[in-house]
Parts: structure tokens; sequence; C-alpha cells
């Protein structure tokens, strides 16, 4: 499997772009590596205009971010994981 992840400077990697690539190329345990890394930067170039929300400030000409993002590492709940890494299937 191909290891983009080194391809990136750390401070790049908390970035939201590098964040949904990450989700879409690594994915999780239900997910599987391919070799051509094309349609996911494509999905993720997509995904990141649909999400991130910018505009011009008349007052200065310098465009601003104007979205929050959250990262969601676990849920803290009795009942069961969000995607069960010990499920037979992954």
């Amino acid at each position: 499997p191909m290891n983009v992840s080194k391809l990136f400077e750390s401070d790049k990697k908390t970035e939201v772009i590098y964040k949904i690539f990450e989700a879409l190329f690594t994915g999780g345990s239900l997910c599987q590596h391919d070799q051509n890394i094309t349609p996911y930067l494509n999905a993720t170039r997509s995904l990141y205009k649909q999400i991130v929300s910018v505009y011009k400030n008349s007052g200065s000409e310098r465009i601003v971010i104007d979205s929050k993002a959250f990262q969601m590492h676990s849920l803290n709940s009795s009942v069961t994981d969000l995607f069960d890494s010990n499920n037979e299937s992954n």
C-alpha cells in the first residue's frame, strides 16, 4: 500500500484539507488502500470546496475563512463503538 503521509509536512497534517484526504484515502478498519491517488485528490478537493466557506474582506482585501471544523476522536458510549475493530468482517 502507498504511504502518502510522508509527502506532507507535519504542520500541514493539522489542516482540514489534509484531514479530509486522510479520511478518504486511509479510511479506517473497513477501507482498503489503492495505488491510484488521483480519485482521492479529486474527491478531497470537491469535498473541501463544499465544506469550507471563504470570503474577501472588503476593507483589507484579504481572503477570510469563515468555517469551523471539528474532529471527533471517539464516542463516549457504553453501548458500542462507532466501528468495532473486533468484528469478524474487519
